[in-house]
């Protein structure tokens, strides 16, 4: 028997691990609310006077606890979280630099010399995406949260650099976060620019809404693994709706995420 012999045809789907970056203010904190009984991994406090779920790890070695306890409920059938939230990555990225430079005695990464530092930088954030892979096998809703900046793109096939949103993260973690998530959503204002025809001066024009943007343009880092539609409300049961299509002809019993 050859090894071709072992192929299997799967069609299970796993519950996503879903990153999503945006302004501030812009519903990201509401949308984990709205998620299936959800806990957060608080590293700023972006609740406002809303009920939360919520604990603040000290450090590292204690997020990876939580993690452990996490899988031990998820595996005996008693957990009573069904989505894990960190808010947000970019408030979580200075701990992890600063207890790598804390254990090598270097005041920042810099210092390690010859891009080490941020190597062994790359290196957590790979070991943080890892650990949220696991609960997501089990059955966990990961949904991490940041904050969104410009950055400047210069790309050899277009003769002009240009400006692009993304995760507001160290460069290598922006790739590992960008490369292990299975969807990767920008928010944005619901907003169009409209031209007055008797001052031909043009004004934004808003509906107090957001949009998420769930596929890459040169303008925004987005990206998702279903064929999601590019652009859709920013809301859970937007999401939920969306996400419950695309899956549907792959598994109709497989978990997916559901409010509670």
């Amino acid at each position: 028997m050859g090894l071709l012999d072992t192929v299997v045809e799967r069609k299970d789907v796993k519950t996503p691990i879903i990153t999503i970056h945006g302004g501030p203010g812009s519903w990201k904190t509401q949308f984990g609310l709205d998620c299936p009984s959800p806990l957060f991994l608080a590293f700023e406090d972006g609740f406002g006077n809303r009920p939360n779920k919520s604990i603040t790890p000290k450090s590292t070695e204690e997020m990876r606890a939580i993690f452990v306890e996490l899988a031990e409920g998820l595996s005996a059938g008693n957990c009573q979280y069904k989505t894990l939230v960190i808010d947000s990555l970019d408030h979580l990225a200075p701990l992890i630099s600063k207890e790598i430079c804390v254990a090598a005695e270097k005041e920042t990464l810099a210092d390690f010399g010859f891009g080490k530092g941020y190597e062994l930088e790359a290196k957590e954030w790979l070991r943080l995406f890892k650990g949220l892979e696991k609960l997501a096998k089990k059955g966990l809703l990961i949904v991490c949260l940041a904050h969104s900046h410009v950055r400047q793109v210069i790309d050899p096939s277009f003769p002009e650099p240009y400006d692009r949103i993304e995760p507001k993260l160290p460069k290598k973690a922006n790739a590992v976060v960008k490369e292990l998530s299975d969807i990767l959503g920008a928010t944005a204002a619901d907003m169009s620019v409209v031209k007055d025809q008797k001052t031909e001066r043009t004004r934004a024009v808003g509906t107090g809404k957001y949009r998420l943007h769930l596929s890459p343009t040169p303008a925004i880092e987005a990206k998702n693994r279903y064929n999601m539609k590019a652009v859709i409300p920013f809301t859970f049961n937007d999401f939920q709706a969306e996400w419950k299509r695309c899956i549907a002809p792959a598994s109709a019993s497989t978990t997916t995420p559901t409010k509670a």
